[in-house]
Order: structure tokens, then sequence, then C-alpha cells
């Protein structure tokens, strides 16, 4: 661990010895040739157009080109790549991902208002099933803001907010398919044409893949690890009246069948003819949405504005097959279904007035949801639950940030917000129905920040911003079956909230890039968990600390030296100082220390790119926030990566034929990706596995 953290250390250290020795001119001079952290365009942070270097708060933005190069299989390894914890319920192939900032996290899947994490597609919030679902070669960008967003958009966004920006048709027509396969039985097919004819943009894309169980490091077969199918579309749809207005339309959609748990484990519960009988559990997922939106802006670019409505409809169920049972009894039962239905608007208008910028603007957001544990034919009535919640929410927003001084170098924002909550809730709880009133909550958030850039290469910034998480109808209501414990609702919950200073710089010196930030958080009304006489309670907790730093980094050497090619080494890395309440508790399943690092190398002249990545899953140091209960896993491990694109064949300056080839988990090593359950035997990622595939594209 020492040796790790020295190492680290070390690595900052030579970084900025190197740029000390360097001479400033000879960086200077290869500054046009590489991107400028401080001069990227960003709209997440204002809901708007503005350079980096205006926000006042740590903000990245993960280029396509990246995206494009990269062997993964869904966005969840690109964001692991960057620092971000990344965690799966069960196996990969479930589909159930987490992600972790800052020491918040994500839900599983379903609706983003059970996270703490805001998860936008292309501006509105869509929920975590987007992380894993939509296509790669459909993304133009990522967007991530570490801290509270919930000023911008409402509740979740309390530790982070990630936004995917999907690609529009332009002038110039691009197209891509990718046919590849790999270990395990993994078989993959992806479409994507985008393009430009007068008034009309386009941009669609379609992708197909499937795999079989896997094997982790020491050769042992998970079994029931893999997934039937995973089908994605996307559409991009725009119609250009001039060159200030467009409406547009955009649809999403991935529906996965048969997402393997990996695992076998034996009821204990239940009537005596299904007891102590193996069984395999699955899930079937479905995620379809649609936008309708319009974008304008006067001819000076003085007002700009934004409409849009949007619906969209989300599934899953899990289904457990039996073996061994008594002759004529089904084999296959459901177990849970849930079903979210979505429908919202937005509206917003921005006035820039060159030293002053505004925006207003309103959100509604209104989601119906149904969670039912029908566990039939082999759980009696008394254990069955079914819960019909409408969420409906109004929020309104005034976001303001003015430039000063000679050269506009000190910008000061800031913000508030206002939000109100309906809660609805019919349920049937353990076969019998069940009152409970009807929920409503108010919030009213600010935040403030100033970004001060002394000289051109540097940003210092400070930002205070306030967040919340109202709770969610499962929370209030409860009572639930998670595998044989008894999950009991709270009516009487408060939302979660936090308060966030953030303090750091980002530099820009020629072809070194860094990021430097300090966070303290205090979050109130933490929502934890309590032991009741019948089962598991949700109580809120009243003050829970959370601080730390990141540091990332990133140096472009051969530019440095002068060289007609990229080769740069970059970290991401986050340490939490504190995670815990006043008398000592700390928060369960979080990583302590997130790291990530690599190595990008690419020469146009030779057709050539590749990635080198390293990325660190620590182990949590308590797995039970209730019970305080220590892990009992075997400890982290750093896995490496590769991936290689080689062009073989170019038709003229258009289009060309490439070789995409990757290997994950290159020194084989094994590594947990989950919790360890009841039933079920630890969660360990895939052993050495390789991917193989043929790219045309086009552009």
């Amino acid at each position: 661990m020492v040796g790790r953290y020295l190492s680290i250390i070390l690595g900052v250290l030579v970084m900025a010895m190197a740029m000390t020795i360097a001479s400033p001119t000879a960086l200077l001079a290869q500054e046009a040739e590489i991107d400028n952290i401080l001069d990227v365009l960003v709209v997440t942070a204002f809901r708007g157009l503005e350079r980096a270097r205006e926000v006042s708060q740590p903000i990245e933005v993960i280029s396509s080109e990246e995206i494009k190069g990269s062997t993964g299989k869904d966005l969840s390894d690109i964001l692991g790549s960057h620092g971000i914890q990344i965690d799966y319920q069960n196996t990969r192939n479930y589909g159930n991902v987490t992600i972790t900032m800052r020491g918040l996290t994500t839900s599983t899947h379903g609706s983003d208002l059970f996270s703490e994490i805001l998860i936008l597609l292309n501006g509105r919030r869509i929920g975590m099933d987007t992380i894993s679902l939509v296509g790669m070669d459909n993304v133009d960008r990522i967007e991530v803001i570490r801290g509270p967003g919930a000023m911008q958009y409402g509740s979740a966004g309390m530790g982070g907010v990630i936004n995917i920006i999907t690609k529009r048709g332009k002038e110039v027509p691009e197209g891509k398919i990718e046919v590849g396969m790999g270990t395990d039985e993994y078989y993959k097919t992806n479409l994507f044409a985008s393009g430009r004819a007068d008034k009309l943009d386009v941009a669609f894309g379609m992708s197909f893949s499937k795999s079989g169980s896997y094997s982790d490091a020491e050769n042992n077969l998970i079994e029931n690890s893999g997934v039937g199918s995973q089908i994605g579309f996307y559409g991009n749809f725009g119609w250009n009246f001039d060159e200030y207005n467009r409406v547009g339309l955009n649809i999403t959609g991935a529906h996965v069948n048969r997402g393997g748990t990996g695992s076998t484990g034996v009821l204990t519960t239940g009537p005596e003819d299904y007891r102590n009988h193996p069984y395999r559990e699955a899930q079937w997922k479905k995620t379809d949405s649609a936008d309708l939106l319009y974008e304008g802006q006067t001819q000076s670019g003085e007002f700009t504005w934004l409409g849009r409505y949007f619906y969209g409809e989300s599934s899953y169920y899990t289904l457990r097959t039996f073996e061994g049972l008594p002759a004529g009894l089904p084999s296959d039962y459901l177990t849970t279904k849930s079903e979210f239905k979505n429908q919202g608007a937005q509206a917003q208008i921005s006035w820039n007035q060159g030293i002053f910028h505004l925006t207003a603007g309103m959100d509604w957001l209104k989601l119906n949801m149904r969670q039912r544990q029908t566990l039939l034919p082999y759980v009696t009535a008394d254990r069955r639950s079914d819960a019909n919640s409408v969420f409906t929410n109004f929020g309104g927003f005034l976001l303001g940030r003015v430039n000063l001084l000679t050269d506009n170098n000190l910008v000061i924002s800031g913000g508030i917000r206002y939000d109100s909550y309906d809660i609805d809730i019919d349920s049937l709880v353990r076969g019998a129905p069940r009152e409970i009133e009807p929920k409503s909550y108010e919030k009213f958030i600010p935040s403030i920040g100033i970004a001060y850039s002394p000289i051109e290469e540097l940003k210092l910034r400070v930002n205070y911003a306030k967040a919340y998480r109202v709770p969610t109808p499962r929370e209030l209501i409860g009572n639930f079956f998670m595998g044989s414990t008894l999950y009991v609702g709270n009516p009487n919950l408060e939302p979660e909230e936090n308060g966030t200073l953030d303090l750091g710089f980002d530099l820009q010196w020629g072809n070194f890039a860094a990021t430097v930030s300090y966070f303290r958080s205090k979050v109130k009304n933490y929502i934890g968990t309590e032991v009741l006489p019948e089962g598991t309670g949700y109580i809120n907790i009243p003050d829970v600390n959370i601080n730390g730093f990141e540091v990332s980094w990133r140096f472009n050497i051969a530019r440095q030296l002068g060289w007609d090619f990229d080769l740069s080494p970059y970290m991401y890395y986050t340490h939490l100082l504190d995670y815990e309440t006043p008398d000592g508790k700390k928060l369960a399943n979080l990583d302590q220390t997130t790291l990530a690092g690599g190595l990008d190398i690419y020469s146009e002249e030779y057709g050539l790119s590749a990635q080198i990545k390293a990325t660190y899953h620590g182990m949590p140091e308590i797995t039970s926030f209730r019970t305080q209960a220590k892990s009992s896993g075997r400890g982290g491990a750093t896995v490496w990566d590769v991936s290689l694109t080689k062009v073989l064949y170019e038709f003229g300056d258009a289009s060309d034929i490439s070789l995409k080839l990757g290997i994950d988990n290159l020194t084989n090593k094994l590594y947990e990706v989950g919790a360890v359950s009841a039933t079920a035997a630890p969660d360990y990622g895939s052993g050495r596995t390789f991917y193989l595939g043929l790219v045309y594209n086009m552009d």
C-alpha cells in the first residue's frame, strides 16, 4: 500500500520537474498541437455553451476519439479508466452497474432519482441503464462534473454529473461497421452512419452482442454468467430551418435478453417442495425513450432558447430456473418485475450580454413506477408485494455568470433552484393492501463559485453548492424481500442533503495538463438501514462527513520532444480522507482509493492507435454500514487492459479498413467486482480475454 502511494507521489513530482526544467518557449510552441482543457467548450455546468475556463467546478471531457479506440464493452469501461469507481451486482452481464464518485453512488438500475449521481443523455436525466446499454459508436463526447449538480438539474446530483452527448449528422458523412468476436463466445456487430443533406441532418446506429459464460483468472467457469443477446438502437434526426433554429427527434433503445447472475443458489424458504433445490437467476431488461426538442437563437447570439418533451419506458424482471424439482412441477418462476414510465419537459432561455450571462428555466417530470415481487408459485401470499407509485416534480432555476477584469479572466457564477415533489403510493404489502399518505417535499438550494485565470495556462477555482436526493417510494413504503431479508419502509424519511466546498486548480502548460481538487462535503439525513424485529428498516442518519482530494494529469511526451505522433501517459487518483459519521461509523462499499492510469499512443502517419490502461480495483473496508462488518475479500488488484487499432487498407482519403485488437486483464489477475451474497460465490471478474474485430470507417 505504502509503495503504491509512494509511486504515485513520485510520478506527480517527476511531471512537475519536467514542467520546471522544460523551456516554456518550447512548451508553448506545441500548444496548438493538443487539446486545451481550459478552453474546450462544455454545456453541462451552465446548461449552455461555455468554456471550461469559466466553470468553477472540476469538469472533464472524454472525447469521441478515445471512445472510438476503446475495445471496452460499454461506457462503464471508459468511465472506470478515468478514475471513477465501477461495481457490478453479481456478474457484469447481469446488467446492473453502479458508479461511485466522491463517496456517493448510483442505484443499479431504474430511474436516476434512486441515485446520488446524476446521469444525463443530451442534457436530460435518463437513469443508470444508459451507462451499460447506450452504444459507444453513437457518443460524441462525455462531460463529467465531479461534485454537486442538483442546482442545475434537481434531485440526485449530490456526488457528480455524467452527461452523455450523442452525435449529430454533419456536412461530411461519417460511417462505421464493426464485426468482432472474442473469448467466451463473445460476438458483436455495430453499425453507425451520419450525414447532412441541405436542411436535414441524420445520425443513427444499431448494435448487437452476445456472450457465453466466462472463466475467472484461475480458470474456474462462472456458470450462468453470459448474456443471451443485447440489442441497441439510436437515432438523432434534425430539421434545420436555418443556421439558428433546429427541431430534433432523438430515439434511444436497448433490450437485454437473459443476463445471468453467475450464481447457483439453494432456495431455503417457501413450500417444502421447492426448498433445497439449486436455482439459477437471470434478468431481462428493456429501455426505450424519445425526445422532441427545439433549439434556437437570435442572429447575434444574444438570446438562445431550448424546449424539450421526452417520454420513456423501461422494465426489468428476474427469472429463476430450478433444477431437480419433483416431476410435474414447472421449472421457471418469475420473481420480480419492475416497470418505469417517465415523461417530462424542459424549457429555458439564456441572455448573453457579454459581461453578464443569465439562464432561466423550468423542469417537469412525472414518473410512474410499478414494482412487483410476485414470487409465484413457490412463495406464499403473505410474502408478495405490489407497489404502484406516481412521482411528480416541478422545478425552476436561475443561473448567472459575470466576467470581470480586463481579459474577463475572473468569473463569478451562481444560481438558485426551487423544486417541489409529490409522491403517491398504492401498494399491496405481503398480500394485504396498505395505505400511505401522499408525501410532498420542497427544496430550495443555492450555489456560488469563482474561477480565476491569473495567467493563460492556469485556472484557480472555488465552489460551494448544495444538493439533495428525495426518498424513493420503495424506501417510504418498503416491505419487499431481497433474498430471505424483509426490507421495511419508513414513511417519515426526510431527503438526503449535502453542502460541498470544492477548491482546486486546472493547469495546461503546453503538452502537460493537470487537475487538482480538494472537496469537503457534509451529508445530512443520509438514508441508511437498521435492524427491526420484522426485518431491515430505513432510517435517516443525521450527519456524515465526506472529504478527500483528486489528482489527474496527462503529458504528451512525444509532442514535447517535437515528434510527429502522440505518446501520452496519464493518471487519475481519488483518495477519501474521511467518509464516516461523527461517532466513527464508516460508509459501506466504498473504495478509499480509486486509481487509474495508462498510456495513449497515436500516429496518423502509420494509421496506428493504442491504449494501455491500468485500473486499480480496490476492496471496501466496510461491507455493511449497519453492522460495520469488515470486508472478507481478497484485497485490491490492478488490472491491465490493452487495445490497438491499425489501418490495414485505405480507400483514398475518405475511408479505410482497420483491425482492432483488445486484451483485457492482460496479467490474468483474480479480482472481485461485487459483494458476496449468502447464496453466491464471490463475484470475480473474468480472466484474460481477447477481442479481434474488423472495422470499416468512412469520414
